[in-house]
């Protein structure tokens, strides 16, 4: 997926990191109940349930670059107390390492259901009227941008270990797939990329896909590193099935893909959170 041609989405840069690595247990997805058939078959019934999609909100930040210091302080004196006061059960923030939009922050958190987005903001719970109109005050002088979307979690199309621990860095990569060609995109990435993955020995990979709130043909993927000295080997895949064989997906996947921009990106412990009373999450 490397040589397709790339497009400029700065926003997009951080997107899906959490999710991509799994790091949700099922106590804290959206859960949705799909209507029985009025006949089913017997041996339907005694089938088990395929589980429910998992959601989360993804919350991109452009912070002023003069006011980095001031928005992570009003961040850990305000921002997060108030979450967790609102039952937030966690957040996890991520930043681009090395390359990219230096003052891009990427949150994700969970979606308990879409029917608790009817409830008030979380933040807002909280403060009360008041309270909120003064800390959006505060907030509008830190920030120049911020952007909400809805992600679900493709663990079909990935790669999962239990018992890993949580990634703190790794490549994310934005793709962008041609109008119509979703399945196809999809049957690649899980018959021949993520295989191919496998084999190199990568213990996760994941992938995302967005609902709400941009393209319909936005996916994300994420392959986890330990440091950037794991680049000087190249790309997991060509290592375990050689150039020509990359070369040969990647073939494929251009009739698919209209974009692909990859970047690192980096686990900030300072913005990101998990609520006490909460069990920790994978």
């Amino acid at each position: 997926m490397t040589r397709v041609p790339l497009v400029s989405r700065p926003w997009a840069l951080v997107a899906a990191a959490a999710l991509a690595i799994g790091v949700l247990s099922t106590a804290d997805v959206a859960t949705q109940t799909n209507p029985k058939p009025a006949q089913a078959p017997a041996a339907a019934a005694t089938a088990t349930p395929a589980a429910a999609p998992m959601f989360f909100r993804l919350t991109i930040v452009e912070i002023r670059p003069d006011m980095v210091n001031d928005y992570v302080a009003l961040q850990k004196s305000e921002t997060i107390p108030a979450l967790q006061k609102a039952g937030v059960a966690w957040r996890n923030a991520w930043r681009t390492g090395n390359f990219g939009s230096t003052f891009t922050v990427a949150y994700t958190a969970p979606i308990k259901s879409f029917a608790s987005l009817d409830e008030p903001n979380p933040v807002l719970k909280s403060l009360g009227e008041e309270g909120y109109r003064a800390y959006m005050a505060k907030m509008s002088k830190l920030i120049t941008s911020q952007r909400v979307y809805a992600l679900r979690d493709r663990p079909d199309l990935g790669l999962k270990t239990e018992g890993t621990p949580m990634a703190k860095m790794g490549v994310l990569a934005a793709v962008e797939v041609v109008p119509g060609r979703n399945t196809e995109f999809e049957t690649i990435l899980k018959n021949e990329w993520t295989p191919a993955l496998k084999k190199a020995g990568v213990a996760n990979y994941g992938v995302s896909q967005v609902v709400f709130g941009g393209s319909a043909g936005a996916y994300y993927t994420f392959t986890p590193i330990d440091n950037y000295a794991q680049l000087d080997k190249g790309h997991p895949i060509t290592q375990s099935i050689g150039e020509a064989g990359m070369n040969k997906i990647i073939a494929k996947m251009a009739n698919s893909t209209r974009s692909v921009e990859r970047f690192i990106i980096r686990y900030d412990e300072e913005l990101s959170f998990r609520t006490p009373q909460t069990s920790e999450v994978r």
